[in-house]
């Protein structure tokens, strides 16, 4: 098995992606920020960051990623001027991250606990215990991580604004990416191939579908009606449609898909293993083009 480097009634908030996605912002394996033009699928700039990126968060004007190592660190980054802003330290291994209601929400898998940051003050709010957790994502109120070193894994479901833990839902085997969109978490499971769909009102699974081998990151995205999943070791893109909750594409992107975000009508893959950036059209599920960047670039999200 693959491991990188070693209560009450609820109304359904449907969320869709901001329009004003304009860019993918991509941190590589030379300490490098890309930036991409979302309409052109062009490299607009390039910045220097002050470590590797494993996954990173827009939010509030800023760029949030993590460094995956035994000395914790999410590292800060104003999204105007690309400049660092801070370092704050977290628990061991830091793996997903996501902006959500404010804060940044980060997976530390080692310690067992994902940190909160608050969005504006950069100080850690609180931290709240999570088996392994690794993928991260937002919606309906609520945060739901993935548990990533168990046969029979969990989605923790958090309250974003109390931080306490609504309820743990069985999902696949050994959870990795998550994301969120039209009141639903899906969620992907790295043995058992598959994803896990769950209502976000009431917290129950309502069906697993089958993906590619291996799905892999930390982040699932969800755009004009789908989601997005990368699959590691197949080298391609499941394409879920929400309305019917099945796998109606699977798109060849080749190498080692990892990370997915959403702008502009277009998914941008990032590629753990080599520089390349994989760009698909959101509605027709096509490869539309591949970048390529100056190393392996797992951290991407939309800005």
């Amino acid at each position: 098995m693959f491991r990188a480097q070693n209560f009450s009634t609820d109304t359904v908030v449907i969320e869709t992606p901001p329009a004003n996605f304009t860019q993918f912002g991509v941190i590589d394996g030379t300490n490098t920020l890309s930036i991409i033009d979302i309409a052109t699928e062009s490299i607009l700039n390039t910045y220097s960051t002050n470590a590797n990126g494993y996954s990173c968060a827009y939010g509030n004007g800023k760029i949030a990623y993590t460094v995956y190592s035994a000395v914790g660190v999410v590292e800060i980054v104003d999204a105007t001027t690309f400049t660092s802003i801070t370092s704050v330290s977290v628990g061991s291994y830091p793996w997903g991250i996501e902006y959500i209601n404010g804060n940044f929400w980060v997976a530390s898998s080692f310690s067992d606990e994902v940190y909160i940051i608050d969005g504006n003050s950069n100080s850690i709010i609180t931290s709240v215990s999570a088996p392994v957790p690794n993928g991260v994502a937002g919606g309906n109120g609520k945060v739901g991580v993935t548990e990533y070193g168990n046969t029979t894994s969990s989605v923790s479901i958090f309250d974003d604004s109390s931080y306490s833990l609504i309820t743990t839902t069985l999902a696949g085997s050994y959870g990795t990416s998550i994301g969120y969109g039209d009141g639903k978490f899906v969620s992907a499971n790295y043995l058992d191939n598959t994803a896990t769909i769950i209502d976000a009102t009431t917290n129950n699974v309502l069906t697993t579908v089958s993906v590619g081998t291996n799905p892999y990151g930390d982040k699932i995205a969800y755009g004009d009606g789908y989601f997005a999943v990368a699959n590691y070791s197949s080298g391609n893109v499941s394409i879920i449609e929400s309305s019917s909750n099945s796998v109606v594409a699977t798109v060849t992107t080749g190498g080692t898909p990892f990370n997915v975000a959403y702008g502009g009508g277009k998914f941008g893959v990032s590629d753990f293993s080599s520089g390349s950036f994989y760009i698909i059209d959101s509605t027709s599920h096509t490869l539309l083009n591949t970048l390529v960047l100056s190393a392996a670039c797992p951290a991407v999200c939309s800005l």
